[in-house]
């Protein structure tokens, strides 16, 4: 509403339709009051204005002047009826329509202020403010094409007005336009580069897209131009701790605090840092402070009821769920909290009912991202009650959204991983024996995303020597910010990439960043599983690395990787087709690694593991050089915080239910297999094959109709 307030001031001059019965007192004392409201004298001006009214009560310009009075003081009823009075009076004036529509607006009177500026703008066509009141009511009214049609022509007219932009932006956001918006959002920025607000807009709208990388320099630039302002710095840090940079996350939201000390959502942001990290004491320290310091945050209390969730206490999550529901029985986040926690058919029943009623509210909302993350809890709810079809209709539909808003580059993949390739075509020779001494053995854990890297970490982390230090964007951060690999045939190029003093720096880079409890244990994992991708850095960096390839039947892989709600990247994962052209990309690039490599990865197949877990976990061990622990195979036990999408999972022992766990879903992996092409074997193209045919359409059928 700065548009609005922040307009010209109202013209007070009586048009002469009337004859005007005021004394020369009163006009000396509209006279006095115009002086005051120029000096900004509010409260002087407030009583000139009582007085005047008093003893004019029926003069239009008295009327229209008292009116310019109450509305600078905010009492927007009492203007609004003052200019209103002053039209009943004097007849058709232009600027108090204006300022009529105005004070409606900030009394939220859509249909009073149309009315008034529609009348205005009848003989002030071109009047640039009038035009921008109006759009203003037209989009609160939810008509945005009307909207944008005025404000079109008001950025012709008048092409400096920088609030013109904001409102296109406001519009094209409103109509489901991200890209527009952020376009608008930019061309204000270019006219008001100091405005930190339009950064933080950026900021949303970016975040929104997933394009998380962005979305931290718009943040960024809005912390530079509001360094005080505690909202930009959690926003800024929650883009951090989406992408797995939880120190920078864990500092901003200590900025926020610093800039709004207690600040509650600030408290509950870094307590959820903390307790996706492990940091379990900590989260508890925080969250009580922000209850301690506001007893009735919601936000707060989810989030603990939450972080007993994540610990596995389940019971005290319900406990704490119970309460909370009978206080707020259709907040969005209790409900998915309840569908968590659901154990029982009946109970997933009753969340999907739930939900069912939620998604109409989120979807006339237009809360997309809600409205995506409710659909994937009802999908794995009829998931887990065997009703494959409408699963997959709800994954489809919330994939479809995500293909709208981040379309996968196939190019773009092809490039990166043949530049890999080619500067990485034979293993770096690092011949400097300091640099080789350093005892520094990570062990890296890689593969697809879904293929058993959570498993296999924490299996590796109930060993007594071994950190568990999670997925670390570390190595992918180095890659972008001190890497960028040389073109194709750029030998010299490659070789200052591979140049030892540099390597080492990375080396000291990626271990500084580690938490100060990994950096002190005998073995630390990282289980970032895009770090296949960087397989031949990782050995240039540590020579005495450990890098174990987690596999899994590529089915299985991809269509889990279509199930899940990743946070950031993973683009591939909202269509079938990309995931199984994704999957051979990582293929041809894991075989090139194969050939290149002098000491081979450790191949840790997924179903091998959890049909003949002793053996295999036995192996994994001696080839990371461990003794062996009793306690790898009580994996389940280890209270540590897993905080990705197995969390659940880890804490149960091996099972094998989801071998083969694609045959459910078998009538829609058509296109899935045409990209795989001779991954999948035979007989398991017949399968799919048999399946379509029972279900009387073809597999990319199937989907089409989910999508409807």
């Amino acid at each position: 509403m700065d548009t609005i307030q922040g307009g010209r001031k109202p013209n007070t001059q009586n048009n002469g339709d009337r004859e005007s019965d005021i004394t020369d007192a009163g006009l000396v004392e509209i006279g006095r009051l115009e002086a005051e409201l120029v000096a900004r004298r509010l409260p002087e001006a407030l009583a000139i204005a009582n007085q005047l009214l008093r003893a004019h009560p029926r003069d239009s310009r008295v009327l229209a002047v008292c009116g310019q009075v109450f509305f600078q003081v905010g009492q927007w009823a009492v203007a609004r009826d003052a200019f209103r009075g002053a039209l009943a009076l004097g007849g058709d004036n232009a600027k108090w329509h204006d300022a009529a529509g105005r004070a409606s607006l900030l009394m939220r009177d859509w249909v009073g202020a149309e009315a008034h500026l529609r009348r205005a703008l009848a003989t002030s066509r071109d009047d640039a403010d009038l035009q921008i009141h109006l759009a203003i009511a037209l989009l609160e009214m939810d008509r945005p094409r009307q909207a944008q049609s005025l404000l079109m022509r008001v950025a012709r007219i008048a092409p400096e007005r920088v609030d013109v932009y904001r409102l296109l932006a406001r519009v094209a956001r409103v109509m489901g336009r991200p890209e527009e918006a952020l376009a608008r959002f930019r061309a204000a920025i270019a006219r008001a580069p100091e405005h930190g607000p339009d950064y933080m807009q950026c900021g949303d709208i970016l975040q929104e897209l997933g394009r998380l990388g962005d979305a931290i320099k718009a943040y960024q630039a809005a912390c530079e131009a509001l360094p005080n302002n505690a909202e930009a710095w959690i926003q800024l840090g929650g883009c951090f701790h989406m992408i797995g940079v939880v120190p920078e996350a864990e500092r901003c939201y200590k900025e926020a605090l610093r800039a709004n000390p207690g600040h509650p959502e600030a408290y509950v942001a870094l307590g959820n840092t903390y307790g996706d990290t492990g940091r379990v004491k900590e989260a508890w320290e925080v969250l009580r402070k922000a209850q301690t310091a506001y007893p009735d945050y919601l936000p707060a209390r989810i989030a603990e009821a939450n972080l007993f969730e994540r610990i596995g206490q389940d019971r005290e999550a319900a406990g704490r769920l119970k309460v909370l529901r009978e206080e707020f029985p259709e907040s969005p986040p209790l409900l998915l909290l309840a569908a968590r926690l659901a154990k029982t058919a009946v109970g997933r029943e009753a969340a999907l009912v739930d939900l069912e009623a939620c998604l109409g509210y989120v979807h006339r909302r237009r809360s997309k991202d809600l409205e995506s993350l409710i659909r994937f809890t009802m999908a794995h709810l009829h998931d887990q009650l065997g009703n494959p079809a409408e699963a997959f209709e709800h994954f489809n539909a919330r994939n479809a959204w995500r293909r709208l808003v981040k379309p996968y580059m196939r190019d773009s993949v092809v490039e990166e991983f043949g530049l890999l390739q080619d500067t990485f075509s034979q293993e770096p020779a690092l011949q400097n024996a300091a640099f080789q001494t350093i005892q520094r053995r990570p062990i890296f854990l890689v593969g697809m995303p879904r293929s058993g890297t959570s498993l296999a970490e924490q299996i590796l982390a109930s060993h007594p020597d071994v950190f568990g230090a999670g997925e670390l964007n570390t190595l992918n951060r180095l890659f972008v910010e001190k890497w960028q690999p040389p073109r194709q045939g750029d030998r010299e190029g490659t070789q200052r990439l591979l140049d030892v003093d540099h390597l080492k720096a990375l080396s000291d880079s990626y271990w500084e960043a580690l938490p100060e409890a990994a950096r002190q244990s005998a073995r630390v994992t990282d289980k970032m599983p895009h770090n296949f991708r960087y397989v031949g850095l990782i050995r240039a960096l540590f020579p005495e690395a450990k890098i174990i390839h987690c596999r899994r039947d590529p089915l299985d892989t991809c269509l889990s990787c279509f199930m899940q709600n990743f946070a950031e990247g993973n683009a591939y994962s909202h269509d079938l087709a990309d995931c199984g052209f994704f999957y051979r990309q990582y293929v041809t690039l894991m075989d090139h690694w194969r050939s290149v490599l002098r000491e081979p990865f450790f191949e840790l197949q997924y179903e091998t593991l959890v049909a003949d877990p002793e053996p295999t976990v036995r192996a994994l061990l001696d080839y990371c050089g461990l003794p062996w622990d009793d306690a790898c195979l009580r994996f389940h036990e280890n209270p540590r915080v897993v905080h990705t999408a197995s969390y659940k999972q880890v804490r149960e022992p091996l099972y094998t239910r989801s071998v083969g766990r694609w045959r459910h879903y078998a009538v829609y992996l058509t296109p899935l297999v045409e990209e795989l092409g001779d991954l999948v074997p035979e007989t398991d193209r017949a399968f799919i094959r048999a399946a379509t045919e029972k279900a009387g359409k073809a597999g990319d059928g199937a989907t089409q109709a989910a999508v409807g």
